[in-house]
Parts: structure tokens; sequence; C-alpha cells
């Protein structure tokens, strides 16, 4: 497994098709700081912008990392290691990853112009970002090849979940956790972050193990 993953990591890396990502999610975190109410001594809600806004960035990664390789690439990797599902899962944690260097740099760069962010505020912003990559990564094993080959409809099925995200209410977790991180006194913050890391898990795997179930139906 750690040479599989190290092939992944190192033929994404080589591709450079990350960098829009991650450019594109470092300006969303310099924007959500200079709009959101950090500087009014609350760190949570930026905390909760930033980790809903990787969400989307985390389907589109994992798009680029599920697709860094053509099909006769794929095929060659996948007989070498014996297993697609076991290619397919590698790929999905690279993404993953990937989405948890980006909270680093977005968690780094929040506390830093935070003002009076706790410790507790710092773990609440860190389980968030989390948890939203963790969906991201989910969907976007939907998105990639081979359940899904045409890149117009990855496009439309990411754009649509990240807007149901944030836009339907109670909708698992991004709505769920700006609400809860939005509130200017958060009741029971710790439990209630658990009850949504625990749902978001659960949807996690299910979404994962159906693409790639659905996946090996279509090879």
């Amino acid at each position: 497994m750690g040479a599989l993953t190290r092939y992944v990591a190192s033929d994404v890396a080589r591709s450079q098709r990350w960098l829009p990502p991650l450019v594109s999610y470092l300006v969303i975190c310099l924007v959500n700081l200079s709009l959101d109410g950090s500087a009014a001594g609350n760190a949570l809600p930026t905390f909760a912008s930033a980790g809903a806004a990787l969400l989307p960035v985390a389907i589109w990664l994992t798009v680029i990392v599920g697709n860094c390789e053509d099909p006769v690439q794929v095929a060659i990797t996948v007989a070498t290691v014996g297993s697609e599902a076991r290619v397919r899962l590698t790929k999905l944690m690279v993404a993953y990853g990937g989405c948890g260097a980006m909270t680093v740099i977005s968690m780094t760069i929040a506390w830093a112009t935070a003002q009076g962010a706790t410790l507790a505020d710092v773990v609440a912003g860190l389980a968030t970002h989390l948890i939203a990559a963790a969906i991201g990564v989910a969907v976007g094993a939907w998105c990639m090849r081979p359940v899904l080959d045409r890149r117009a409809w990855a496009v439309l099925i990411g754009v649509f979940v990240s807007l149901a995200e944030v836009l339907v209410p109670h909708f698992p977790p991004d709505r769920q956790l700006l609400v809860l991180l939005g509130a200017a006194r958060p009741v029971h913050l710790a439990g209630s972050l658990a009850l949504i890391a625990l749902e978001s898990l659960v949807i996690t795997s299910l979404l994962i193990l159906a693409a790639v179930r659905f996946g090996q139906s279509r090879t």
C-alpha cells in the first residue's frame, strides 16, 4: 500500500493539476478572512466558512487524482497491483491527504489572523475541515472514472452538491457546521460536532463503497 500511495502521489504531483484547486482554496481562505467575523473576537465562523469551502475543492481534487492516469495507465496499475478496488481506494486516500495539507494551511492562516481563538476553537475548526473534506472526497469518488466518464457531468454534480450543502437546511455536513459554528454561543459544541462527524462518516463510507462497486461493474 505504501508503494502504491507514493506512486499515486508522485504521479499527481508531477502533473501539477493540483495547483488550480490549491490556489483557488487559498484565495477563498483569504477572502473569507477579510469578510468574516474573526476580528470581533469569535474565530468559529471563520473556521466554519473555510471548512465549508473545502468541500467543493475536495471534490475537484479527488477528480484530479482519480483521473490523473489515462485508461491505459490505469489498466497497467491495476494489473500490477492486482486489485482495482485497492487502486481506487488509494487514490481517494491521496486526495484526502491533499485536503489535509490544505487544512493545515487554512488553519494556520486563520489562527494567525484570528483574534481570541482558543484551543477548543482550533480543534473545532480542524474537525470542521476534516469532516467537509471527507464528504467531498466521497462525492468526488462518484465523479471520477470509471464511474463517470464525462467531465461536464462531474462539474454539474460538484456544483449541485456544493450548493445544496450550503443552501438546503440541515444538509450534512456543511449547512449543519455553518449553523453550529456560526451561532453566537454554540451549545454542546463538542457533542454536536461528534454527532455530525459520525453522521458524515457513515455517509462517506456508504458513498465510497457504492462508488467502488459501481466502478468495478463498469470495467
